[in-house]
């Protein structure tokens, strides 16, 4: 569907209540900024942070459906006291930190609602969306992966040398600490690096669950037909090739800092890659006419094959992001005459 401006089936909707998206707002900003003191309580700072993701979600959606529903009033006015209050909460000198963490969330929220709102196909929306998303969380969070990162050496040494001194009091055998060691070395090396894109993907799984809540209230608002493609038709855009070659060229021919953004870069396309490679599983199951116990049985052995072969597992996944890469643009299942339909 091409871009198309709906504004007289817009006016058609009771506007809802934006009493509750600045609520939300409000705590969010108290939950996460208030609680970035070092006076504050752990367990406290612990019980937050999952109620901090769900808010984060709930205000994609939130934000999203008062931009389609035109009232920028109540968004600018609830933008304002949310930043105005995380400035207070975090202290002036941290302004830009608050800036740049809504700015993610009132980027990805505004552009989701006007660009539905103008018709654009929700996959274009969500990617550009995420666009913005990625680029603010960025700007937030790179002092916190260069702090991360530059202490990453030493951080993971304390924690070798810990869990050595436990291994020692219980009686372990040299050989089978220093297996252990070593494994535990190799794994924390990889999880710190990508570290970045680690947070990248859960800030993407909390804009596509409020997208999700959003193109829902759409369709059940509005009565039109369902937007969202069904999960079997998912594909990454073609598009996206220049961002996988560029950042493969950089991984094999930059130096160390511009091969760890590489790495994070391959490491964010490789889940999106594998997400696409499983909705193209997903389509060939049901081509098939498997159950869906079956189908479900397939993906409970699919998600706990890690546990029976690691390196098993390893290849597994890399197959299945190949095949999402490869589909992208081969696309085996007549995705683009499909939307010509």
């Amino acid at each position: 569907m091409s871009p198309s401006a709906n504004s007289d089936s817009s006016q058609r909707i009771n506007r809802s209540n934006p009493i509750p998206v600045i609520v939300a707002m409000l705590a969010f900003s108290v939950t996460l900024y208030g609680g970035s003191s070092e006076k504050t309580n752990f367990l406290l700072s612990l019980t937050v942070t999952p109620v901090n993701y769900v808010l984060a979600m709930y205000l994609y959606y939130g934000i999203a459906r008062l931009t389609f529903e035109r009232q920028a009033l109540w968004l600018l006015v609830s933008a304002t006291l949310a930043v105005g209050l995380s400035c207070v909460l975090m202290g002036t000198n941290q302004f830009f930190l608050a800036l740049a963490g809504w700015g993610a969330l009132l980027g990805g929220g505004v552009v989701s609602g006007y660009m539905s709102l103008h018709g654009y196909r929700p996959r274009t929306v969500f990617s550009v969306s995420l666009g913005v998303v990625f680029a603010m969380a960025v700007l937030q969070l790179y002092p916190l992966w260069h702090e991360v990162l530059s202490t990453m050496p030493e951080t993971t040494r304390m924690l070798v040398e810990e869990a050595r001194r436990q291994l020692t009091l219980i009686g372990e055998s040299p050989e089978h600490i220093r297996k252990g060691l070593e494994s535990f070395q190799l794994m924390m090396g990889v999880v710190m690096r990508l570290l970045p894109a680690e947070m990248l993907l859960g800030i993407a799984a909390q804009l596509a669950v409020g997208y999700v809540l959003f193109l829902r209230w759409i369709e059940k608002n509005r009565m039109i037909p369902p937007q969202l493609e069904p999960f079997r038709y998912w594909k990454m855009p073609f598009s996206v090739m220049p961002v996988l070659v560029l950042s493969a060229a950089v991984r094999l021919l930059g130096g160390e800092s511009f091969q760890l953004i590489a790495d994070n870069a391959l490491a964010v396309l490789a889940a999106f890659y594998s997400i696409t490679g499983l909705a193209l599983v997903e389509y060939y199951l049901r081509k098939t006419q498997l159950s869906l116990l079956m189908r479900t049985l397939f993906y409970v052995m699919l998600f706990l094959f890690p546990l029976v072969s690691q390196i098993g597992s390893l290849v597994l996944g890399v197959a299945i992001a190949l095949t999402g890469f490869v589909d992208s643009f081969a696309d085996w299942r007549r995705i683009r005459l499909r939307e010509l339909m």
